[in-house]
């Protein structure tokens, strides 16, 4: 690490913790002998450009759809699902659905996979 640093108006001094401009002769002048003596100061580094609004937003939405899909493949019923043949399904249903609470908790495993898939494909 350099004795200073550029910045975007002046040099930081690193030895000093300050901030120097040509306003500040004495020590700006400093500065100016430290380059004639051959010195080269750290360069600057602008600072990271700041999340704006809807970046934040958009890294909302992405992290609570890993969420939800995180939440879908350690659903047992959904997983099961994922492995069954078309006709094992056809069985799984028929098996599953034998009254009015048995057929809501399917409607509801079906909603979640299909509002996850909606929300990924239509977003």
């Amino acid at each position: 690490m350099s004795r200073y640093q550029l910045l975007r108006i002046g040099v930081h001094d690193n030895d000093n913790n300050i901030d120097i401009t040509p306003a500040n002769f004495v020590p700006w002048a400093a500065y100016q002998d430290w380059i004639k003596a051959g010195n080269i100061p750290d360069p600057y580094i602008p600072p990271a450009d700041p999340v704006t609004t809807a970046e934040s937003t958009e890294r909302t939405r992405l992290a609570a759809l890993r969420a939800e899909r995180m939440a879908l493949r350690t659903d047992a019923a959904i997983q099961a699902m994922t492995t069954k043949t078309d006709a094992e399904i056809v069985n799984w249903v028929n098996n599953t659905i034998t009254d009015l609470a048995s057929a809501k908790q399917v409607i509801r495993i079906l909603a979640r996979v299909v509002a996850s898939l909606a929300k990924d494909q239509l977003s």
